[in-house]
């Protein structure tokens, strides 16, 4: 009859063997359960691990895509607005890159710079 929960061995070197042994007689439980709590939490360590860097990836790639968007944007403006490009410049980095470390700013078609012929 097969265990439903598969069954892990492995040797340990003696010296090895009797710090994990004064271990589990120190915590009160078998050095088999502290051996298995020690692999459980390495593998479990290590997953978090990945996906923190992971998600610090994905950050990365998004703050690249913001400031892409925002020199668009720019790019766009001084082509349809009659500000200086420091103007611009300013208002891109205010609006759109000043709050990349936080969550974004959500800018309204009320907030764009006045335009060539759409004056406000």
């Amino acid at each position: 009859m097969e265990s439903e929960v598969p069954i892990v061995t492995f040797r340990l070197p003696k010296e090895l063997n009797k710090q994990l042994a004064a271990r589990a007689e120190r915590s009160g439980i078998t050095k088999h359960a502290l051996a298995r709590s020690f692999v459980v939490r390495e593998l479990d360590s290590t997953y978090i691990r990945e996906m923190i860097t992971n998600l610090a990836a994905i950050e990365d790639e998004i703050t690249a895509l913001r400031r892409s968007v925002a020199r668009g944007i720019e790019a766009i403006l001084q082509n349809v607005t009659e500000l200086d490009e420091q103007a611009i410049r300013e208002w891109v980095n205010q609006k759109l890159l000043g709050r990349i470390d936080s969550s974004a700013e959500v800018v309204e078609p009320s907030d764009l710079p006045t335009g060539k012929g759409n004056e406000s």
